[in-house]
């Protein structure tokens, strides 16, 4: 029995980073060594979140992340 990878694609739906908990925007903020992220407050954390996600590089089709 083979339990390899078929051809199907996998859609993973993500909200938009302003509607992300604060946990989350801060644990991204602590992943990526962002100063001063715990007295940062909820705008300047998706701000800081959204370059961090731009700055990453693309993943192309038939990549593994």
């Amino acid at each position: 029995m083979d339990i390899g990878m078929n051809d199907q694609t996998v859609i993973v739906s993500i909200p938009p980073v302003e509607e992300w908990p604060l946990k989350q925007l801060k644990s991204v903020c602590r992943h990526n060594k962002i100063k001063g992220y715990t007295k940062m407050d909820r705008e300047q954390l998706v701000q800081h979140v959204k370059e961090i996600i731009k700055s990453m590089t693309p993943v192309k089709e038939g990549e593994w992340i």
